[in-house]
């Protein structure tokens, strides 16, 4: 169980049966909420992050800015609010007096989260996830990594930073056409817009239109033909194999982003039984996009 003295800023952990002790140093605590399907956006707090009244919480133990992983466990709000605890003195208030019980423990009315086990699947790790972390106006996205229960009961999470799923190239705007420089840049922000604040099939929907944009601005350049600019993603893959020197790693970078996008539609679900598109296909669709880039040569060494 996880307390918090939200007028001191004090945590406490302790037994189902709320009895526990200050946690200190004060851990990193988040008000999160799971993402799941697209409704749940909506379900972002707004305003100011107060853990009193958050549904769940996000309380971090380890982060690695290197790999931008996150480890630590989720609680959610427990049925009595607040709740009295009996627990030791803080070690952050030392000189602290009120009231205490037979025990000399003392008896505090703490908000309170029980451990978060959340939908079966994804509680066990086996399902993808998105978590938010923070307020409406101002959240991280993280994806849910793996789930271990710990000897306490609690479920120790770990999470990634959805913003390192597949970081576009920085662009050398010397050498993108000047037609098309401002649309490309339009385009990739969409891109970026859609990983850092929807789900994997905005991602590829937004990598979907970058690509035909992107290619079709070079091949208008290169062929000296604007029309290359208003015709279909597949029409560029057909045109680039037809090519004297056919290249493959451009074509194939366009192919998995088409293909992924075919996956959009409903019917491809039910009659060929494909399955549903996850973070990690949207991570594909992301390194495909930064691959169109580098190929065509306007990313910066």
């Amino acid at each position: 169980m996880f307390g918090i003295d939200v007028d001191r800023r004090l945590f406490y952990e302790g037994s189902p049966s709320l009895y526990g002790f200050g946690v200190w140093p004060s851990p990193f605590a988040s008000v999160a909420t799971l993402i799941s399907q697209e409704g749940d956006w909506d379900a972002i707090p707004s305003g100011t992050p107060d853990l009193a009244w958050a549904k769940l919480i996000f309380r971090e133990d380890a982060f690695d800015p290197v790999t931008r992983v996150r480890r630590g466990r989720l609680y959610q709000r427990f049925d009595t609010q607040p709740a009295a605890w009996h627990v030791q003195r803080h070690p952050a208030a030392p000189l602290e007096t009120g009231g205490v019980d037979l025990s000399g423990l003392f008896v505090k009315n703490l908000y309170t989260y029980a451990p978060w086990f959340g939908p079966g699947d994804v509680a066990r790790g086996h399902s993808p996830a998105l978590f938010a972390l923070g307020v409406r106006e101002s959240y991280t996205l993280w994806t849910l990594l793996s789930v271990e229960r710990l000897s306490t009961g609690e479920n120790l999470v770990t999470l990634r930073a959805r913003s390192s799923l597949g970081a576009m190239p920085d662009l050398d705007d010397a050498a993108i056409p000047a037609a098309g420089v401002d649309d490309i840049h339009r385009q990739l922000d969409r891109v970026s817009d859609a990983e850092h604040r929807q789900g994997p099939e905005a991602i590829i929907d937004a990598c979907r239109y970058a690509a035909p944009a992107a290619i079709g601005l070079w091949l208008a350049d290169r062929d000296g033909d604007a029309q290359f600019r208003a015709v279909d993603l597949n029409e560029h893959i057909k045109h680039l194999e037809r090519g004297a020197k056919p290249m493959a790693l451009l074509i194939n970078a366009a192919k998995i982003i088409a293909r992924l996008h075919a996956r959009l539609k409903p019917n491809e679900e039910f009659s060929r039984g494909a399955r549903r598109l996850t973070e990690a296909d949207a991570e594909a669709a992301l390194a495909s996009m930064g691959l169109i880039l580098r190929e065509l040569g306007w990313a910066r060494a």
